[in-house]
């Protein structure tokens, strides 16, 4: 499953240890078994925290994914909350572009030869 994710193994047994994963079921040797639902709901859980979950929240919304669909508002709220700051983020990082740019402009605009001559 790690290779398949491109995850490292010990990511998806802590997300098992923080019951984040809590329906893998095991084989007669120990080895876990990964139905299509597992396939699943682990793609689902790296993609929340691609957009920067934390894991307590995810945990909170496995928690809350398990009491079935009572609960739907509530991990909506959970997504609209990190939608929220990534949105935030993204203005911060909008406005570090805009420093950027002008700083590598203000940098061109020192090195042209225009300004170089008058020296």
């Amino acid at each position: 499953m790690s290779e398949y994710f491109k995850l490292p193994s010990e990511t998806i047994r802590y997300w098992e240890s923080m019951k984040i994963l809590s329906s893998i079921q095991r084989n007669d040797s120990g080895y876990r078994e990964y139905t299509q639902q597992d396939i699943d709901w682990i793609r689902y859980v790296k993609c929340l925290r691609e957009i920067g979950v934390p894991i307590e929240r995810i945990q909170e919304y496995t928690a809350l994914s398990l009491e079935g669909d009572s609960t739907l508002e509530k991990r909506k709220e959970i997504l609209e909350e990190q939608r929220a700051q990534l949105i935030e983020k993204s203005k911060e990082l909008d406005q570090a572009l805009e420093l950027a740019n002008y700083k590598i402009e203000n940098y061109a605009t020192l090195l042209s030869p225009s300004k170089k001559n008058k020296n």
